[in-house]
């Protein structure tokens, strides 16, 4: 992370940073390996190949895995045609970055590698570039020639893509929980407004009082929410306060 927004001149909070109006501070104690000049083309590379030595300023840690591991990479900058923003000169060009990738596979040293691309014409770093067979999977949040347009980490205008190895397991359920969170975000907001609808979901009732009062309520909302929008799962289950929230009275 560049990290050049806690203590911007322009920010009223030196040293904290908010999502929303009246939201709490999500920069305390956010864990920064690296800042300002050490964000570059060359440690980005080096931290994804395990590359100590090539490294420059920063804490030195890397991507330093085994045969069994999963990795997960998750790269959100400003994008243009076969090209990712970098805080620092030069930019991420799509070849050098599959070379990386093509490199990473063939040290052996991952099982599975997911990799989320939120940019401009994100699709054209992986398009006609990215080969099947390397165990990664690359979704992009635009096409090869459209501006991406997010918001909430969902995708309006624009269109999601998928590259590489389609059928990795660990994806399908990494899909799964991004849907499930999504969803249950604008059940939220739908039904109790965008500032309010959060807070509701996350309220815990006081000490003494069960988790919901009526029973029935909760087992009929989870019943239309997996009807409709697909199993909870293991992973859902901890959405089930956010539901009982919506059956409590003046919630």
């Amino acid at each position: 992370m560049y990290d050049d927004i806690a203590f911007n001149e322009e920010n009223p909070r030196p040293g904290v940073i908010i999502n929303s109006p009246h939201g709490s501070d999500v920069y305390s104690g956010v864990p920064k390996d690296y800042i300002g000049d050490d964000v570059t083309v060359n440690n980005f590379f080096a931290i994804i190949l395990g590359n100590k030595t090539a490294l420059t300023g920063g804490s030195g840690k890397v991507v330093d895995g085994g045969p069994n591991d999963h990795i997960f990479i998750y790269y959100m900058d400003h994008g243009g045609p076969g090209v990712l923003g970098m805080p620092t000169s030069p930019y991420v060009y799509a070849d050098n970055l599959i070379d990386v990738l093509k490199k990473k596979h063939a040290s052996g040293t991952y099982k599975s590698l997911v990799f989320y691309l939120e940019a401009c014409e994100s699709g054209s770093i992986f398009e006609g570039l990215l080969p099947e067979g390397l165990n990664i999977y690359a979704t992009t949040a635009s096409n090869a020639e459209e501006n991406r347009t997010s918001n909430d980490n969902s995708v309006y205008g624009s269109h999601v893509m998928q590259y590489g190895d389609l059928g990795l397991n660990l994806v399908e359920a990494m899909s799964h929980r991004m849907h499930i969170d999504n969803s249950m975000k604008m059940i939220g907001k739908l039904l109790f407004g965008i500032e309010k609808g959060p807070e509701v979901l996350q309220t815990v009732r006081p000490t003494g009082q069960p988790l919901v009062d009526d029973w029935d309520c909760l087992k009929t909302l989870v019943r239309i929410y997996e009807t409709n929008c697909g199993s909870l799962s293991q992973y859902g289950m901890k959405y089930m306060r956010s539901i009982a929230n919506i059956c409590n009275p003046n919630p």
